[in-house]
């Protein structure tokens, strides 16, 4: 079962981990959301961006017609039923977060990069120091000193390194506790 953005951000938000405000609107719903905004057609499948699939709005006109556009324009051969749309947020700093399982290590690995951005895969092959991994037990978790072992590994440091070892052990509990509900509904892993 794969979930769409809003859906999996509404996870993260019971987790403590903060993800922008937003809403997920289908066709025939009035759009109850000031700009600016940024819109995301609901798709399961990355790459959204690069094929147009998110839009940002500066007025009410523009949003609706981005979302009007976006609920009648394929995406990646998907058609998106929801758009989800989000308060802008400025950035300042851009990391890679994540959790996954390592099918050839049999264990959950923690990834990590300085360098946020998309195109992590094309990253760890320009310039393997810039992408580190941790694997961890799933029966001792991932706390934050190991999430902040990873991140140090990758040069940061300061209040910056609590702040993301904390991110990671809590992103860690939502990938485990998430997969473990998976296998519960659906032990076959049909």
């Amino acid at each position: 079962m794969r979930l769409l953005e809003h859906e999996a951000k509404q996870i993260l938000k019971k987790h403590a981990i903060p993800v922008p405000e937003g809403k997920a609107f289908a066709a025939g719903q009035e759009l109850a959301f000031t700009p600016p905004a940024v819109l995301k057609a609901q798709i399961p499948m990355g790459g959204r961006g690069k094929a147009g699939g998110i839009l940002t709005a500066q007025t009410p006109q523009e949003m609706q017609e981005h979302f009007e556009h976006l609920l009648a324009t394929p995406i990646r051969d998907y058609t998106a039923t929801k758009i989800l749309i989000e308060q802008p947020i400025e950035l300042r700093q851009e990391f890679y977060l994540a959790i996954t399982y390592d099918t050839a290590a049999k264990l959950p690995v923690a990834i990590f990069s300085p360098q946020g951005g998309v195109d992590i895969e094309a990253l760890a092959k320009q310039d393997p120091g810039a992408v580190v991994q941790m694997h961890f037990s799933p029966l001792r978790r991932f706390p934050s000193f190991m999430g902040r072992e990873l991140v140090a590994r990758a040069g940061v440091t300061g209040k910056l390194l609590i702040q993301l070892g904390g991110l990671f052990a809590r992103l860690a509990d939502v990938f485990l506790d998430y997969d473990a509900t998976l296998a519960e509904i659906n032990p076959l892993g049909l």
